[in-house]
C-alpha cells in the first residue's frame, strides 16, 4: 500500500508481508487459545473483535489462500525476489484449449 500511496506499482514486498502476516497471525491465535485453555474454544458474542481468539484462529486459513495461496506467495517470492528460475512447465506456450488432459 506504500508504494500505491506514492504513486508506484506495487511490488514482490506485499507477498513477504502478507506471507509472514498471515502466519504470524495463526500462530499468535493459537498461543491465545492454548493460553486460554477450554475457555478458548468458546465463541463469546459478546467478545470485541480484539479479544476474539477462537474466531482468529478460525478464519485464518481464509487469510492463508485470499490474495493467492502461500505455495502461489513463495513462487513470486523466489522468482522476483530471489531472482531463482521458473519452474518448469511443459505446457508453458501452449494454448490452453490445446493442452492434453493428464488422466
Amino acid at each position: 500500500y506504500m508504494a500505491l500511496a506514492d504513486g508506484a506499482e506495487p511490488g514482490p514486498e506485499g507477498s513477504i508481508h502478507k506471507l509472514v502476516a498471515v502466519r504470524l497471525r495463526q500462530a499468535l491465535s493459537a498461543a491465545a487459545l492454548d493460553l486460554m485453555g477450554s475457555a478458548g474454544a468458546v465463541l463469546d458474542p459478546h467478545a470485541t473483535s480484539r479479544n476474539d481468539f477462537a474466531q482468529s484462529w478460525l478464519s485464518v486459513p481464509t487469510g492463508r489462500i485470499a490474495g493467492g495461496a502461500d505455495e502461489m506467495l513463495l513462487n513470486t517470492i523466489a522468482e522476483r525476489v530471489l531472482g531463482l528460475p521458473q519452474d518448469y512447465r511443459p505446457d508453458k506456450n501452449v494454448p490452453f484449449d490445446q493442452i492434453k488432459p493428464t488422466r
